[in-house]
């Protein structure tokens, strides 16, 4: 939706004011997030080395910096079924199955059979999300 005024109201004077002001803080954020990436990756340097999973303390008189690494693990879907089955038995249960929502299938079913998806939507729990603000200037 685009919207053009030939003479900016008040309301269009604050909305562009208070978008403006937006942009200036984002950029500022954005610095502030690079330095504070700069500032740790420097302090990760003087730290004594830590294991790569796990929290490690180092204490300087009365500071205390903890430093916690983690590891982030996705699993690939492809064959997985057959590796699993490989497993003991006992560790076959190493990977649990959530179900997801197909929201695309969601919606198409919404749309054309909503007696259906009437029986699902006991199963589904909506909250609104956040909002994203996208500000474009000199398009």
């Amino acid at each position: 939706m685009k919207i053009t005024m030939a003479s900016p109201s008040q309301h269009a004077v604050e909305t562009i004011k208070l978008a403006a002001q937006l942009e200036v803080e984002r950029s500022k954020l954005e610095q502030v997030k690079a330095r504070i990436a700069d500032l740790e990756s420097s302090l990760l340097e003087l730290l004594p080395a830590a294991a790569p999973e796990g929290t490690n303390a180092t204490i300087l008189g009365d500071m205390k910096i903890e430093v916690t690494n983690k590891i982030n693990r996705t699993l690939d879907a492809d064959g997985l079924d057959e590796t699993l089955a490989e497993l003991p038995p006992s560790y076959q249960d190493v990977v649990r199955y959530k179900p997801a929502l197909n929201l695309k299938r969601m919606r198409e079913l919404q749309a054309h059979e909503g007696d259906a998806y009437g029986i699902l939507s006991k199963h589904i729990t909506a909250k609104p999300g956040k909002s994203t603000i996208k500000i474009t200037i000199g398009e």
